[in-house]
C-alpha cells in the first residue's frame, strides 16, 4: 500500500490541490453571493443567489422591512420565508432548529397582521407559532391579548415586538399571568 501511495504522489498531491481550490472557489461564492448581500443590508439578493439558507436571508429581509414600518412588506417576505421551509421536503422539518425558525417567523407574520389591522391573520398566525415553539411567550402574550380584546370588544394594546421580553409593559400593572 505504501508503495502504490509512493508511486502515485505526484497525482495525489495534484488531486488534494484541485480540492483545495474547488472549495476555495465555492466559499469565495457563497461569500460574494450570500454573505456580503446580508451583511450590507441586501437580504433578498442573498436568498435568490442559490448559497446559503435562503430562509433565513428572507426573515432577515422581512425583520429589516418590519423594523422600517413597512408592515405589508414585511409580511409578504415572512410569508415567503415560511413557504420556503417546505419547499424541498413538503412539510417543515421537525428537528429544533427548523421548528424555532418556523416559529419566529410566524410570529413575525403575527406582528405584521396586527399592524396592517388584520387581526384574524395575526391570531391564526400567532397560534401558528405556539404550535412550532409552544414555550414563546411573547405569542401568548399576544394571542391572549387579541382574543380578549376581540371578545371584549376593546382594541388590544402595543403587543409584544421580536426580541422584547413579556411583562415589560405597563399594561400587567401587578397583574398575575400572561
Amino acid at each position: 500500500m505504501q508503495k502504490f501511495l509512493y508511486k502515485r504522489r505526484v497525482l495525489l498531491a495534484g488531486l488534494a490541490t484541485i480540492a483545495f481550490v474547488g472549495v476555495f472557489v465555492l466559499g469565495i461564492l457563497r461569500l460574494f453571493n450570500y454573505t456580503l448581500p446580508l451583511y450590507i443590508g441586501n437580504p433578498v439578493s442573498a436568498s435568490e443567489s442559490g448559497y446559503g439558507d435562503p430562509v433565513v436571508a428572507l426573515y432577515d429581509a422581512a425583520l429589516r422591512t418590519y423594523q422600517a414600518q413597512d408592515y405589508e412588506a414585511a409580511g409578504k417576505l415572512a410569508a415567503q420565508a415560511y413557504s420556503k421551509m417546505s419547499e424541498e421536503h413538503g412539510a417543515i422539518g421537525t428537528d429544533a432548529r427548523s421548528q424555532k425558525v418556523a416559529g419566529d417567523i410566524q410570529f413575525l407574520l403575527g406582528l405584521t397582521c396586527e399592524k396592517v389591522k388584520q387581526q384574524q391573520q395575526a391570531i391564526e398566525a400567532y397560534e401558528q407559532a405556539l404550535r412550532h415553539t409552544p414555550d414563546n411567550l411573547p405569542a401568548k402574550y399576544n394571542l391572549e391579548r387579541l382574543l380578549k380584546a376581540q371578545q371584549g370588544g376593546g382594541a388590544g394594546g402595543g403587543g409584544q415586538q421580536p426580541g422584547q421580553k413579556p411583562g415589560g409593559g405597563a399594561s400587567h400593572q401587578g397583574k398575575k399571568g400572561i
